[in-house]
């Protein structure tokens, strides 16, 4: 909140102007304020003196709480612990540390005690966990989500959230493969063009040079040096 370049003296001697009959626009003028100001000043501090509005500053200052993006903030509440599983290790905690009963751990904490002493009775289907270890056992290299396409087509009612959670309860997760690296071997590098020496048989080895198609054909080289045509 951004803080008012008037102090609580300032203010209230602006509206002791406007009480001794002066225009409201000469004040406005004169302090460089808008009338919205001025109107909005009367309607907090009218009728008060100095002492009074600096009591009602202190008063809101005191009572001012963070904005939302800060729980934590001086003065302000600690962050709301909204999921059970969170308040039950708060509460688990402050029990341990520092030896207190669970009806005080929840009173220091904010905490409805129902969240603690709630126990889960739900119970997994049997037909649908069998019928998803089936379907892992057969299909080993399907993640979940196919999992799931195919429990659907066998007709059970389930959603993906659902079958995530039993899938990774009975570690049937599916193993990331890493890829081996390879080691580098010798790469064998190509003799050059002037290294391509023929063999006792006329074969070249590697790449060939640029004059054998006239080795392998004398009368196109002769023709090419007398101006005549090949074709």
């Amino acid at each position: 909140m951004r803080k008012s370049r008037f102090s609580e003296e300032q203010i209230i001697g602006v509206l002791k102007e406007g009480e001794a009959g002066e225009r409201v626009a000469d004040i406005c003028r004169r302090h460089g304020i808008h009338a919205h100001t001025y109107y909005r000043w009367k309607a907090k501090y009218g009728g008060m003196d100095v002492d009074e509005a600096k009591r009602l500053k202190a008063l809101e200052d005191e009572n001012r709480r963070p904005l939302a993006r800060q729980p934590d903030a001086e003065g302000g509440r600690p962050k709301k612990l909204l999921k059970p599983a969170a308040i039950r290790r708060a509460v688990g905690f402050l029990e341990d540390e520092f030896q207190v009963s669970e009806r005080r751990a929840c009173r220091a904490i904010g905490a409805p005690r129902s969240s603690c002493q709630y126990r889960p009775v739900r119970r997994e289907p049997v037909e649908l966990m069998n019928r998803l270890r089936d379907l892992a056992a057969r299909r080993p290299r399907y993640g979940y989500r196919r999992l799931h396409v195919l429990l659907r087509r066998d007709g059970f009612c389930v959603n993906h959230k659902r079958v995530w959670r039993l899938y990774r309860a009975e570690g049937l997760a599916v193993r990331r493969k890493k890829r081996r690296k390879l080691a580098a071997g010798l790469r064998a590098v190509p003799p050059a063009a002037d290294e391509a020496e023929p063999d006792v048989g006329g074969q070249f080895h590697g790449r060939l040079p640029g004059y054998w198609p006239y080795v392998q054909n004398p009368e196109r080289h002769r023709l090419l040096h007398e101006g005549g045509h090949w074709d």
